[in-house]
């Protein structure tokens, strides 16, 4: 049995700032970096070891892992792979964009109502369709090409000799792979620096639940 430990990364420069971030990059805040550490010390508390870590090659998801690693009782010499199959979804030309704004224009788009609450993670998998079109750079991705990339990343950990995994990525792609697994429409956004568990036997892919203090706290 594998047991998968999906994080999203730390709160970052542009969350706070409500920036669409996508493949580009603003560092950890201070509030992200201690979140992260506070991570890996409930992670140990919780005698959760880890045999390997894989990590989006995007800064900070990268730093929000070394942190993890740095502050719990793990060896060492945990090999951390960092491979853009986890990236975040690309928003080409959007990025940096204020966020609301984007997924409103989306919308219009692709006519779907308007949501003064914004929308949920299963209406910007449908908006992702939307931004591809309206990207004059042609760098944004949709959920077809992001399939492409979550299905590498689970051939690589389903034929893996490890069976304890820490992943760590970005908030609309853990939702997009959830939506992959499971077909869940109700998938909801994780909030920085939280965790979800997903086992593996051999087979077929299954969300637990996993009892950690305060991972809903965004610290």
């Amino acid at each position: 049995m594998k047991n998968i430990y999906i994080v999203r990364h730390g709160e970052t420069f542009f969350n706070v700032l409500s920036r669409i971030q996508g493949w580009c990059d603003t560092p950890l805040t201070l509030k992200g970096k201690e979140s992260a550490r506070k991570l890996g010390t409930l992670f140990s508390n919780k005698d959760i070891c880890f045999d390997i870590a894989f990590t989006s090659d995007l800064t900070r998801a990268v730093d929000t892992t070394k942190l993890i690693l740095e502050n719990g009782k793990y060896n060492s010499d945990i090999p951390m792979i960092e491979t853009t199959n986890l990236r975040e979804v690309s928003f080409g030309c959007f990025e940096g964009n204020n966020s609301s704004e984007v997924w409103r224009l989306a919308a219009t788009n692709f006519d779907m109502p308007f949501s003064r609450s914004g929308y949920t993670d299963y209406e910007k998998i449908i908006l992702l369709e939307s931004i591809k079109k309206m990207d004059f750079f042609n760098f944004a991705e949709d959920l077809n090409d992001i399939k492409l990339r979550i299905s590498s990343l689970l051939n690589q950990i389903a034929t893996s000799s490890y069976n304890n995994i820490l992943v760590v990525s970005h908030g609309l792609f853990i939702s997009c792979l959830i939506f992959y697994l499971f077909k869940d429409k109700n998938v909801k956004r994780m909030s920085n620096s939280t965790v979800r568990k997903i086992l593996f036997d051999g087979q077929n892919f299954k969300v637990n639940e996993l009892d950690l203090h305060n991972q809903e706290d965004n610290y």
